[in-house]
């Protein structure tokens, strides 16, 4: 299988949690699960004000965003780079997305 193009055809879906197979049961996933799992992986990787974050694989950046306001910094990876221009349009300070 091609990833790289299974995740750019991904990205041109309409809802970004679609584009990113946040999808359960069908539906996109709501934001408060999205929330929930945000403080899961802050809790769990125990993630704090001052450190700067990768998130590898980050695809459109829907969840890093959420992750942000307990690090310093975060820079998101992806090799998908439809879903990568999709986290730049992100109005959000201190990401850095390749």
């Amino acid at each position: 299988m091609n990833w790289n193009q299974f995740w750019n055809q991904k990205g041109t879906q309409s809802h970004p949690l679609e584009q990113v197979g946040r999808i359960r049961n069908g539906k996109v996933l709501d934001q408060d699960l999205m929330q929930r799992i945000a403080k899961r992986i802050v809790e769990q990787a125990q993630i704090h004000k001052s450190h700067a974050v990768l998130d590898v694989c980050c695809g459109n950046g829907e969840l890093s965003r959420l992750l942000l306001p307990h690090c310093a910094s975060l820079t998101g990876v992806d090799f998908s780079e439809i879903l990568i221009q999709q986290a730049r349009q992100l109005d959000v300070h201190h990401q850095t997305w390749m």
